[in-house]
């Protein structure tokens, strides 16, 4: 039965389930090496994020690849993603595929990718070759067809604008992140103009606060003051508990939210480091 709370309730957790899933496998796990992650949280996030339209082949080093070019050389000229040098259709509604063309937003050629990502692995399981390549917009049928069954029709087009919010949603953030907000520092690279959205983390699971993140990339903890709350910083410290992921810089155990006695550390290595 069709009721506006319960179906964009449902909308809404899947967008932060998505962005969750995004900021801590692919975002802090893997374009940092803020932290190691167990396989099994990889394979649901892969799962994840075809299930909303969000996966493609070589998806994981695209985007670390990406992303780390960004920092390197944020809001600069050849900065792939600045909404100083693309316009914010351009940011948002381009495709974005893992392939890409010269001059427009997020392209990576293949030298690109392997100088910039080289230790980002890339998957050719079961998984990947049997429903991900197979199948890959199954997803988000199953997740339309479960707003059907449960919501009915009107139901299912609410839930479409949510599925399509959620494959917009980071792109968006790529905006905002550089546009519009506020800095708890000056940053010490004048040309970064990145800034912290709003001081509550959760719809795109803490990537909210930009600024405080490229004034630390590593660190897997974006929230910087007490006012400013992370949900992907207490998903990864939920992870941990349980031991699904570890952190690999020594360096954190300075701060005193990593003092739970609930982790293993392991130095990063030093080839891995240099590529950050």
């Amino acid at each position: 039965m069709f009721e506006w709370y319960w179906v964009n309730l449902a909308g809404f957790l899947v967008q932060v389930i998505s962005s969750t899933v995004i900021t801590v496998w692919i975002h802090r796990t893997w374009c940092h090496r803020g932290l190691n992650s167990n396989e099994s949280v990889a394979t649901f996030s892969r799962f994840w994020l075809w299930m909303v339209g969000w996966y493609w082949p070589n998806l994981l080093q695209h985007f670390s690849a990406t992303h780390r070019k960004h920092h390197a050389r944020s809001d600069r000229e050849d900065d792939p993603h600045s909404p100083f040098y693309f316009t914010f259709s351009q940011l948002v509604f381009e495709k974005v595929d893992g392939k890409g063309t010269p001059g427009k937003p997020y392209y990576m050629p293949p030298e690109e990718v392997q100088r910039w990502a080289s230790d980002v692995p890339t998957y050719d399981d079961w998984l990947e070759r049997r429903v991900f390549r197979t199948y890959p917009k199954r997803g988000p049928l199953i997740v339309a067809l479960a707003y059907l069954i449960l919501f009915g029709w009107l139901g299912l087009l609410n839930g479409l604008l949510w599925i399509f919010f959620t494959r917009i949603s980071a792109r968006m953030h790529n905006y905002m992140s550089h546009k519009t907000g506020y800095r708890n520092w000056p940053h010490t690279d004048p040309i970064d103009k990145s800034v912290n959205i709003v001081p509550i983390g959760i719809l795109w699971g803490g990537e909210e606060f930009g600024a405080n993140h490229h004034d630390d990339p590593q660190s897997p903890r974006f929230s910087r003051t007490w006012f400013e709350f992370d949900i992907g910083w207490l998903t990864v410290l939920v992870l941990g508990y349980f031991g699904l992921v570890q952190f690999i810089d020594d360096r954190q155990v300075k701060d005193k939210w990593y003092l739970k006695g609930w982790y293993k550390y392991k130095k990063v290595d030093k080839r891995v480091k240099n590529q950050l």
